[in-house]
């Protein structure tokens, strides 16, 4: 995949770097499944870039059919985006928070992470660029099948993993 996403709701504890940023465990299964302490697996789908910025916006309360709490993901690294809620900003006022959505090829199996190819920017000023561009994105299943509000992924094709 090029992309993943994570809901905030299934990562349960901060990961294996402390407060003062230094490694304070041994690195077992049991600590790093107390990260993700849940028997989900993998989703891999296409998405359009239209699809990206639709799913971004569910984060936001009310919008696009997510229920009444902010849901913040956790995203890979390449991916950038920024929002911005309008002055008097209601519930229900459009839904168009995203502003700015980059995508950078990045190699995530070298340390530190290299880029690998040209930034993509996939929203300008809450405009996508290319609705129809797709990216393959990584997700769990519970969000695959539109859990935390995210259903926007339930339309993503070419579906592959899940055993």
């Amino acid at each position: 995949a090029q992309i993943a996403f994570m809901n905030a709701g299934g990562v349960r504890n901060p990961g294996f770097v402390n407060a003062a940023g230094t490694y304070q465990y041994d690195l077992t299964y049991g600590n790093a499944f107390t990260v993700q302490p849940f028997g989900n697996t993998l989703i891999t789908m296409t998405l359009t870039a239209q699809q990206i910025k639709n799913l971004l916006e569910q984060q936001f309360p009310a919008c696009l059919g997510q229920g009444s709490q902010q849901r913040i993901m956790q995203i890979s690294n390449g991916l950038k985006y920024s929002w911005k809620v309008p002055a008097g900003a209601t519930n229900n006022s459009g839904c168009n928070y995203i502003q700015d959505v980059t995508f950078t090829p990045t190699d995530v199996t070298v340390y530190p992470p290299a880029t690998t190819g040209p930034a993509d920017n996939i929203v300008i000023g809450g405009v996508v660029q290319n609705p129809t561009k797709t990216y393959r994105v990584t997700v769990n299943n519970f969000m695959a099948n539109g859990g935390d509000g995210f259903t926007v992924l339930i339309g993503g094709a070419n579906k592959l993993g899940g055993a």
